[in-house]
């Protein structure tokens, strides 16, 4: 046989060996080269919810606040009234008198997930695209969020998971909040679950606790201001955080 023929049965070969790779594979390897090129950009991506390890309260003076049927106790006793007010119907900003703030927002229990139904998507399709647990509800959503990691993604996983993967990758990229460098934490009380972005640090520059039940999804952001008189730690961000309930009626 001669050498253009032994050429030309190779070359066959291997375009059939490229055409059923592309086929089985073709997806998965471009979403991994895709994702792992994420990751080298966005080193963020890499964060995944771990333990909270310093769950001390703080035992300083405290003051009671109650905004929008839910009550929480800060450490502090130096309110800025002059400054604290309500900004919409859902948005609380208590200010301090030593320059600190504190914003609790409330929104409704499946926001980001009915936000994605307003959109057109369905529950059947979100389902399929993020996973069924994912839609489920807003803290499902967000932890599948926060769990994505581009080493997720496998060349032997099905088509199916590897588009879910990389949909919640994309997700994490474009919604990590400010701070989450630092870490993203498990949040647990009697009444929530749900994500610590950030730790307190100095000085501490961004800090949002994200709470979901069946009823509600708050939103908590801690301020401080630099070179301030009052430093916040995770004590103090743990003793509002652990008591916030709802108030009866």
């Amino acid at each position: 046989m001669s050498k253009g023929k032994h050429a030309l049965i190779g070359l066959g070969i291997a375009i059939v060996i490229c055409s059923v790779y592309a086929r089985f594979f073709g997806l998965q390897t471009f979403l991994m080269w895709k994702t792992s090129r994420v990751g080298r950009q966005q080193p963020v991506v890499w964060i995944t919810p771990a333990q909270l390890v310093d769950l001390s309260l703080s035992q300083g003076p405290r003051t009671r606040l109650s905004y929008f049927g839910y009550e929480f106790e800060v450490p502090w006793d130096d309110i800025d009234h002059g400054k604290t007010r309500v900004a919409g119907t859902g948005s609380a900003i208590i200010a301090f008198r030593s320059g600190n703030v504190i914003i609790f927002r409330i929104g409704p229990p499946k926001g980001l997930v009915s936000d994605l139904s307003r959109d057109g998507i369905d529950r059947i399709s979100l389902g399929r695209l993020l996973g069924d647990e994912a839609a489920q509800s807003d803290y499902d959503f967000e932890r599948a969020i926060l769990e994505a990691t581009p080493d997720k993604l496998s060349l032997l996983m099905p088509k199916s998971r590897a588009i879910q993967q990389d949909a919640l990758l994309s997700m994490k990229v474009s919604t990590m909040p400010k701070g989450a460098e630092s870490g993203i934490f498990l949040v647990n009380t009697s009444e929530f679950k749900g994500f610590q972005y950030g730790r307190p640090q100095t000085p501490l520059k961004n800090l949002r606790v994200e709470l979901f039940n069946s009823d509600v999804h708050l939103d908590i952001l801690f301020g401080q201001k630099p070179n301030g008189s009052t430093a916040i730690f995770q004590a103090d961000v743990n003793r509002v955080v652990q008591s916030v309930h709802k108030l009866p009626g």
